[in-house]
């Protein structure tokens, strides 16, 4: 017990929480989406693909979730990575159960805006905010945080929600870093929710 409550306070202080401390935290659900990053078996399940504990853990945190953030009103969009468009019954979702009114987007990208009509779907739908979440961290999310923010949204990285694989096993500071700077904000899925189902700011929004 002792342990585990050293750890949550190494990672409270940890650099990348104290550089982006916010006391105050706002979301509109008219203008916001929820956009979860290739939770797909080939990259979480530890043992298929090239999953890990992380990924593992990840997956169904955001499984767990997912009937809170559609309950607040957000659209979700499932984006998830392959060679051709599937059906979304086809794809290989995992710890994630699609509801009927999930937006599966094909991408064969890193980045959902350089593939696909991710572009066109958001436009379109009018989102202002994407909360972003999923794997990998380094890779897709990183890449489509970032192009997304070129493009004008606002974007807030899900990071109890992000995670990599056992392929991409590097320190992922560097690049919330670079996200950050780039005017990602990071936040705590629990802290979003309180917000879009109170209507009032959350106490923090501390990444995990």
């Amino acid at each position: 017990m002792l342990n585990e409550q050293l750890k949550r306070c190494a990672r409270f202080f940890a650099p990348e929480n104290l550089a982006h401390l916010d006391l105050t935290y706002e979301v509109d659900p008219r203008e916001a989406a929820l956009v979860v990053v290739d939770v797909q078996r080939k990259y979480c399940d530890p043992k298929t693909g090239r999953g890990n504990k992380e990924t593992l853990r990840v997956s169904e945190k955001i499984g767990g979730v997912l009937p809170a953030f559609r309950q607040a009103g957000l659209p979700v969009y499932l984006l998830y990575f392959n060679q051709v468009a599937q059906k979304k019954h086809e794809v290989d979702f995992f710890n994630i159960t699609p509801a009927k009114g999930d937006i599966a987007v094909h991408k064969y990208s890193d980045s959902a805006f350089a593939s696909g009509h991710f572009a066109k779907r958001l436009s379109k739908a009018g989102h202002r905010r994407l909360l972003v979440c999923g794997f990998n961290l380094n890779a897709c999310v990183l890449s489509t945080a970032l192009d997304a923010r070129a493009r004008g949204y606002e974007v807030d990285l899900l990071r109890d929600l992000s995670g990599n694989d056992r392929y991409n096993p590097e320190d992922p500071r560097r690049d919330i870093q670079h996200m950050t700077q780039k005017g990602v904000r990071l936040v705590q899925s629990a802290h979003v929710l309180t917000a879009l189902t109170e209507n009032r700011a959350p106490a923090s929004k501390i990444a995990a």
